[in-house]
């Protein structure tokens, strides 16, 4: 089963889009779009932990599993990624458990990732808990809302950061100083 993207354009803002975006430099853009999308799917994460199940359903006719720790561990390694794809300058969330040998279950040394989506597709007898998708549900219709809150911050934030580094005299890279005949 894919993971389910969701697609952003942002709407009612075509000048700003078409023209200041479209204007700056592929590396101040990708910066700016990086800020506002991490702040933007901080609160996708936050939906997505609350949605991870504080108990799996037991399988037939035996008791709930009592506070699974490793459920505790999966919320725990619930997060975002950000990246931005150089050809294109695609800004791309990714939110669900991290991978890695760090984010592991320390009950029995299985990536949370396998246990995510064994509870989603129900696994060992038990039913499906569809936590992720839950979560990306909620979320979505909040994503973009957020998305556009956070651009205005950001550009102003990336702005800021380029007029300090050429008030204290240091060197601009050819974008920074693209960015700076922009403004």
């Amino acid at each position: 089963m894919a993971a389910p993207k969701v697609r952003v354009k942002l709407l009612g803002i075509k000048e700003f889009n078409d023209g200041v975006m479209k204007e700056l430099p592929q590396k101040i853009r990708g910066r700016i779009m990086r800020d506002a999308f991490k702040k933007a799917a901080k609160p996708a994460v936050k939906t997505m932990k609350v949605e991870v199940p504080k108990r799996l359903p037991s399988p037939k006719g035996r008791d709930p599993r009592p506070g699974d720790r490793t459920l505790r561990e999966l919320r725990k390694s619930i997060g975002s990624k950000i990246k931005t794809y150089k050809n294109t300058g695609t800004t791309v969330a990714i939110i669900g458990p991290r991978v890695g040998d760090k984010y592991r279950s320390s009950a029995n040394n299985a990536r949370l990732t396998t246990i995510a989506i064994g509870i989603e597709r129900g696994w060992k007898g038990r039913g499906i808990n569809r936590f992720v998708r839950r979560g990306f549900l909620s979320a979505r219709k909040q994503f973009p809302k957020d998305l556009k809150r956070q651009l205005g911050p950001a550009i102003e934030k990336e702005a800021s950061r380029i007029f300090k580094k050429q008030g204290s005299g240091k060197n601009l890279s050819s974008s920074e100083q693209v960015a700076i005949r922009m403004l």
